[in-house]
């Protein structure tokens, strides 16, 4: 069974390596400064309103927080990052197992998952899509 566990300070070369991962499968050509996006990483990992969490030590990452969202100031768990290496893609759903607990830890009243397309675990899991997100890069005379 793959191990999960909450990442420490102590992991954030391996966070790093896994955010660049991430990145590259994740709308590749969107704004991006690496060493902002994974400061911010590593400056709530030590927070209670924040969960890391690495699969199998190098194999996956999880970022959620308790965040409120634009309809209501109440905190809910929110899913900011859920990467999988390839090889241990079917594995990644430990990583969601263990991100809905601490939800529950947080007397969260929902949790929130973006993925990059529909998912039918997700619906057998209990979620609901609630929307699908796109993005377009604008492209400007100059």
């Amino acid at each position: 069974m793959p191990a999960v566990r909450r990442a420490t300070k102590e992991d954030m070369p391996v966070i790093r390596d896994l955010l660049r991962g991430f990145r590259e499968n994740h709308t590749p050509d969107f704004p991006h400064d690496f060493e902002y996006f994974s400061s911010l990483v590593e400056a709530v990992i030590d927070q209670p309103a924040a969960l890391i969490l690495l699969l199998d030590e190098d194999q996956g990452i999880l970022v959620g927080m308790m965040l409120p969202t634009q309809f209501s100031l109440q905190p809910v768990a929110q899913e900011l990052i859920w990467y999988t290496r390839k090889e241990s893609d079917r594995r990644g759903i430990r990583l969601l197992k263990e991100y809905l607990n601490w939800a529950r830890e947080k007397k969260s009243t929902h949790a929130l998952c973006a993925l990059k397309h529909e998912h039918p675990l997700m619906e057998r899991m209990g979620f609901n899509q609630v929307q699908v997100g796109y993005y377009k890069r604008l492209e400007y005379d100059e």
